[in-house]
C-alpha cells in the first residue's frame, strides 16, 4: 500500500478506552462484603482524544500517572482495542491490519523488556532478526549504525540478565530499531535511569529521526 506523504503518519480520531473494574468497599466490613458481592464500575482510561502526527515529528505525551499515556500507546500499537474511535498508522488500523503494519512499528516499554532474559544480547537480536525476517546485510548495516549511537558492541556478548538497567534499555532501543521501523513508540524509556543514560537516549531519538 502506498501512503500519501501529505497524510499524517498517525491519526487518532475520538479515541476512547474504558475498562470494567471491580468496585471495592473500604474497611473490614467492606472486605467481607467484597467476598460475596462484586460491584462493577466503568473506568475511562482515555476519553475522546484526537490528534495527528506527521512524518519527522517527535511528539511527547506528558501527564500524571493514570492519565492514559500507556493505554494510548498500546492502542496505537494494536495491543489494546479502543472502546470507540479509531487510530490509523500510515493509513492502516493496527487492530484490523496488524500483520501489514507490524514491521513499520518499533516499541519500547520502559518497565517491560522484549529481550530474552537467558540469552546473550546478540542472541536476542539474532532471534528478533529472524522473527522480523530482516535480511542479513540489512541487519549488519543497522547494527553498525546502532552501535555508533548506542555503543552496543561493548555489551553484545553479555547475557541480558546481567545487564544494568541502563545497558538493558540501550539493548531494548536497539532491538526496537533492528527492522528499521518508520514509527517508534517509547513508553517511559528513561524511568529509573541516571542522567548520563537519559542524555544518551535523547540523543539516540534525535539521531534516528534525521
Amino acid at each position: 500500500m502506498t501512503v500519501n506523504n501529505t497524510e499524517p503518519v498517525i491519526k487518532a480520531t475520538h479515541l476512547t478506552k474504558e475498562f470494567v473494574v471491580n468496585k471495592k468497599s473500604k474497611g473490614i466490613r467492606g472486605a467481607i462484603i467484597n467476598l460475596f458481592v462484586t460491584d462493577k464500575t466503568i473506568k475511562k482510561a482515555v476519553d475522546d482524544i484526537s490528534f495527528e502526527v506527521n512524518k519527522g515529528e517527535i511528539i511527547g505525551f506528558i501527564g500524571p500517572n493514570g492519565a492514559g499515556k500507556s493505554t494510548t500507546i498500546k492502542m496505537m500499537c494494536g495491543i489494546l482495542n479502543p472502546t470507540s474511535g479509531e487510530v490509523l498508522i500510515k493509513g492502516l488500523s493496527p487492530q484490523k491490519q496488524r500483520q501489514e503494519i507490524v514491521k513499520d512499528l518499533g516499541v519500547v516499554f520502559g518497565q517491560r523488556s522484549q529481550l530474552y532474559w537467558d540469552l546473550r544480547l546478540g542472541e536476542s537480536f539474532e532471534l528478533l532478526r529472524r522473527i522480523y525476517q530482516v535480511d542479513v546485510r540489512k541487519y549488519d548495516d543497522n547494527m553498525e549504525e546502532l552501535d555508533r549511537i548506542l555503543n552496543i558492541n561493548e555489551i553484545i556478548n553479555t547475557p541480558v540478565r546481567q545487564l544494568s538497567l541502563g545497558q538493558r534499555m540501550r539493548g531494548d532501543l536497539a532491538a526496537a530499531m533492528l527492522h528499521s521501523p518508520s514509527v517508534l513508540f517509547l513508553d517511559e524509556p528513561t524511568i529509573g535511569l541516571d542522567v548520563e543514560v537519559k542524555y544518551a537516549i535523547r540523543k539516540f531519538i534525535k539521531e534516528i529521526n534525521k
